[in-house]
């Protein structure tokens, strides 16, 4: 079991050590006996240069449970005797989720669960969001800003209409939309419809007008590449050097913020967050909108493609082309111009050691998935 949590450290690697108590956990228990969901490796960086861990966690969903979603998480922090084993719904930074009056209840379905992070429900006509306290108001008012603009402007996507913030269970609610996930509908005969669609409803996304929203700070993306690429190349065996290089090119060719476009972007715009209902589309998640370059939510959704749409996961360099070629023509196309793209291509590689760096995080890259993605990162680092 040990191999499968956090495959890239391996013996000898920095962080090993680090790992004992929690692989041990994870070997022993009988709770954390089923195929691994959720995982994480959270990490800081040293004045000297290397990394520590910060947390650790591994959630191992339980299939048989009557509710149709239980298992057990594991939680580490440093200085813990031991790893914490906490059996949904306990979790220690979503305290509400186990209160006894809270509306985690039975009859209620679970659409996702990111433990310390969120759990989306639905209960009958409304899906509840919680939420940690220090998220959970400006991901509510985020959602409201949208819906107010998109019902103001004729949109011509939906929006889920806010329904109310229960801040005492750290929750909030919207109304359930109606549709099929588009990720989940793609196939080799829909790719370039479902595509288009994307593209078209993601540039009128970027047209909003949403009063108040906040804005992101271009020189906070530029040292979140440079971080991301350094976490890479601690992670990697081998790779510093290699990853030293892709830096020293990519940081070299920031473009410059002042003369980006700002537009109202999505944030975490995949075809995931997109319910399909007919001609009728509705965008999901605005938890991490806000006002920003939309060349760097282009490339994200782009990035995202082989990773979210369960079609493309095992389709060739050619379908993801023509998918990402579907999208991106649809969205020139609705915007009456094309963007950018000495700007665009810059933010292809950012997002692409953004991905590279979370699947690491996560423990989904091993050795052969790093070293495939360093290759993508070095032809593009050269293109640029």
């Amino acid at each position: 079991m040990s191999a499968a949590v956090f495959p890239l450290v391996e013996a000898g690697h920095p962080l090993e050590r680090g790992l004992e108590a929690f692989r041990a956990a994870m070997a022993t228990d009988p709770r954390l006996a089923g195929p691994r969901g959720e995982s994480e490796i959270k990490a800081l960086e040293q004045p000297d240069g290397t990394w520590a861990i910060d947390r650790l966690y591994c959630f191992v969903p339980d299939p048989a449970s009557p509710a149709g979603f239980g298992g057990a998480l594991l939680h580490a922090r440093p200085g813990d005797i031991a790893p914490a084993v906490h059996e949904f719904p306990r979790d220690p930074r979503l305290p509400a989720l186990g209160a006894p009056t809270g509306p985690l209840r039975a009859g209620v379905e679970v659409l996702r669960y990111v433990p310390l992070r969120r759990l989306t429900f639905r209960d009958g006509a409304l899906v509840g969001k919680f939420k940690r306290p220090t998220t959970l108001g400006g991901a509510y008012r985020r959602l409201a800003g949208v819906w107010r603009a998109a019902r103001a402007t004729g949109a011509a996507f939906d929006v889920p209409c806010p329904a109310g913030v229960d801040a005492a269970h750290g929750v909030y609610r919207q109304t359930a939309a109606p549709g099929a996930d588009a990720a989940a509908v793609v196939d080799g005969a829909s790719l370039e419809r479902v595509m288009a669609a994307v593209g078209r409803v993601h540039r009128d996304v970027h047209a909003l007008d949403v009063p108040n929203a906040p804005e992101t700070d271009p020189r906070a993306l530029v040292d979140a590449v440079g971080r991301d690429l350094r976490f890479v190349g601690f992670m990697v065996d081998g790779a510093a050097a290699r990853v030293a290089r892709i830096a020293e090119r990519v940081l070299a060719r920031t473009p410059d913020p002042a003369r980006a476009e700002r537009a109202f972007c999505h944030g975490d715009f995949v075809v995931s967050q997109l319910l399909l209902d007919g001609d009728r589309v509705t965008v999901l998640d605005f938890d991490l909108a806000a006002i920003g370059d939309p060349c760097r939510d282009v490339a994200m959704l782009e990035a995202s493609l082989a990773f979210d749409v369960p079609y493309l996961a095992g389709a060739g360099a050619d379908e993801l082309d023509r998918a990402s070629g579907a999208y991106l023509a649809a969205y020139e196309e609705r915007a009456g111009a094309p963007l950018d793209g000495e700007r665009l291509a810059w933010h292809r590689a950012a997002a692409a050691i953004y991905h590279l760096a979370m699947r690491i995080r996560k423990g989904r890259a091993d050795g052969a998935e790093a070293e495939r993605s360093l290759d993508v990162l070095e032809a593009m680092a050269g293109k640029l």
